[in-house]
């Protein structure tokens, strides 16, 4: 049988993969008050994901989450230098980004159709030249991004808060 994986004051620092899921049965993935430190990345098979009070770093050189299935994140912080590549609908709430050189949330070229919800957030620190949320253009591609209530601290004057920047083509 399948059953939804329930993750509750978990730590998981070291390996490459904090999670790697390539097959499952829709059932679901939820992380409470957890720690995730390295490369986090799931399959659409996993159904939906939602992490709540979790932390997500770095790890055995990776500091990454890529999510291929909807996957929503309340109440987590992203440590400095965390990349999020959602491949998916995915959903920031009240979650803190500590930026140092590289994008907080990069929103691929790829993925046709995707809805970013990021409402009451806040980014902090230097995000680098492409910025806190980054937002990958594609004429192909129709993305919707909102993004209510957040805040942005102690970003330079010379980086960007939100960024649009062209696809590998070099269209928008």
């Amino acid at each position: 049988g399948t059953a939804k994986v329930i993750l509750k004051n978990v730590v998981i620092d070291g390996p490459t993969y904090t999670i790697s899921c390539d097959q499952a049965g829709k059932q679901g993935l939820e992380a409470y008050n957890s720690t995730f430190n390295g490369w986090t990345s799931y399959a659409g098979t996993i159904g939906t994901a939602k992490f709540v009070g979790c932390s997500f770093g770095k790890g055995a050189g990776y500091n990454f989450s890529r999510p291929y299935a909807p996957t929503t994140y309340v109440n987590c912080t992203f440590e400095a230098g965390h990349k999020i590549d959602a491949r998916a609908k995915v959903s920031f709430e009240n979650c803190t980004f500590n930026g140092v050189g590289t994008q907080g949330i990069y929103i691929n070229e790829e993925v046709s159709g995707a809805v970013y919800n990021i409402q009451n957030c806040t980014f902090n620190g230097d995000f680098g030249a492409e910025g806190a949320i980054t937002i990958q253009g594609n004429k192909d591609v129709k993305h919707i991004v909102n993004v209510e209530g957040c805040t942005f601290n102690d970003i330079p004057s010379t980086r960007h808060k939100i960024c649009l920047v062209p696809s590998t083509a070099g269209t928008y």
